[in-house]
């Protein structure tokens, strides 16, 4: 808990130091797709979306590609929830194409998860040059899990 206010005062205040973010600035994406022009002006903001394994179900180590990065990107923060769990033993990476938990750790995906912040190697955050995803992986088998995962980023011009 320390950690999500940690992050959230953190990304607070950079908000404050780069602008203010309007309601327009979270979007919900469906793993993939282009962000408004007035997002790439280099202020945070916040991509959020959910994917139900009852609709879709995963097999073991499916990635999910949850949210696009664009590149040239400053990713401040990834924040995970379990809302609804997994009936049968699987656990939760949260990564990307380089490190498939990078962002969260394995997490039981048999309990529920409030907005943990992730504690994986990106736990400082990472710059992303080049366009890449936000991947959620499964250990197991899954068909009643549903996951939301948020992504706190910022487009960076040199």
């Amino acid at each position: 808990m320390k950690k999500l206010l940690s992050v959230v005062a953190c990304v607070c205040a950079l908000m404050v130091l780069v602008g203010s973010v309007r309601a327009a600035d979270t979007f919900v994406a469906t793993g993939g797709g282009s962000y408004p022009a007035e997002i790439l002006a280099e202020q945070a903001y916040v991509v959020s979306t959910e994917y139900s394994f009852a609709a879709t179900n995963a097999g073991v180590s499916n990635v999910v590609q949850m949210v696009s990065v664009p590149a040239g990107t400053l990713v401040l923060a990834v924040l995970a929830e379990i809302s609804t769990i997994e009936d049968s033993a699987s656990n939760l990476t949260v990564g990307d194409g380089t490190d498939p938990d990078g962002w969260l750790a394995a997490t039981d995906m048999t309990s529920l998860l409030t907005a943990a912040a992730g504690a994986g190697a990106y736990a400082d955050g990472k710059y992303y040059p080049a366009a890449d995803t936000v991947d959620a992986v499964v250990s197991g088998a899954c068909d009643t899990a549903v996951i939301r995962v948020w992504v706190v980023m910022v487009p960076v011009t040199w």
